[in-house]
């Protein structure tokens, strides 16, 4: 017969925090009652007497627990400082079983064209999206919330292109200028909107598209190779002038994500 596997270290953690629990319930419930009967004995000097020994002997056991609290506090440390050490390696386990593409380094990844990762080293924190705070053990559950809408699954890379390169002519009436990113996802944004919106702008009727929903899409169409609308002009990619005016987006020439600012259709 095999033998059973030996129990892992969190696990024994676990175990030790669930013993630690259990004792100090029963020792404050003891505590507790001790208490009780103190206040209706304050008239009766023997009986009080015995109670407050008895509750001598309790906060002992009490003080007991206080080591065996910082000893459990020490290994949650160390276990929690060895997760955060090993989570690159985690992001990559959780991406490589759900099929999603990472990209990007540390401490910034890019999950599914889309999702920005974060990792703020000093305090120790993981930031899925702009705003949404995880630890480890939480990681691929935000991470599959995030992700669960980036692309439509009839999503279309040439019919993106189009609406990219409407978006980008209502912004440069036209012309032949380059257009700052962040202008053209709002006018992408505002040219989605059925008509019937338009007659009446509320929420019900609104088609919202994320930040992180325009990144992925345009990002899965440039890594499919389509570069090009259907009048011929190709699209261009430039640096930020301001980084805070930046994108970060998939760059085909160089098949990994960098900073986009701008963007132009030109004729060949």
């Amino acid at each position: 017969m095999n033998p059973r596997p030996a129990p892992s270290l969190e696990s024994r953690l676990q175990s030790r925090m669930l013993q630690f629990c259990d004792s100090l319930r029963e020792e404050t419930k003891k505590l507790a009652g001790l208490a009780g009967r103190l206040r209706r004995k304050i008239g009766d000097p023997r009986s009080a007497s015995r109670l407050v020994k008895d509750s001598v002997e309790a906060l002992k056991n009490i003080e007991s627990l206080r080591g065996v609290a910082v000893d459990i506090a020490e290994e949650w440390d160390r276990d929690a400082e060895l997760a955060f050490l090993q989570l690159e390696a985690t992001l990559q386990d959780v991406c490589a079983k759900r099929k999603w593409r990472l990209d990007g380094q540390w401490p910034d990844f890019i999950v599914e064209y889309g999702v920005p990762v974060h990792i703020v080293e000093g305090e120790k924190l993981i930031v899925v999206g702009t705003q949404v705070h995880v630890v480890p053990d939480e990681l691929e559950k935000k991470l599959a919330v995030a992700t669960a809408d980036l692309i439509p699954k009839k999503f279309s890379p040439q019919e993106f292109m189009q609406e990219l390169q409407k978006a980008y002519d209502t912004v440069t009436g036209g012309a032949a200028a380059q257009a700052p990113i962040y202008d053209v996802y709002r006018a992408l944004v505002i040219q989605q909107q059925s008509s019937r919106f338009w007659r009446d702008a509320g929420p019900t009727l609104f088609t919202p598209m994320s930040i992180d929903q325009f990144r992925a899409r345009f990002s899965r169409m440039l890594q499919t190779g389509i570069g090009t609308a259907n009048d011929g002009r190709e699209l261009r990619l430039f640096p930020p002038l301001n980084p805070k005016d930046a994108l970060f987006l998939f760059q085909p020439s160089e098949r990994r994500f960098g900073f986009v600012g701008r963007i132009e259709f030109v004729t060949p």
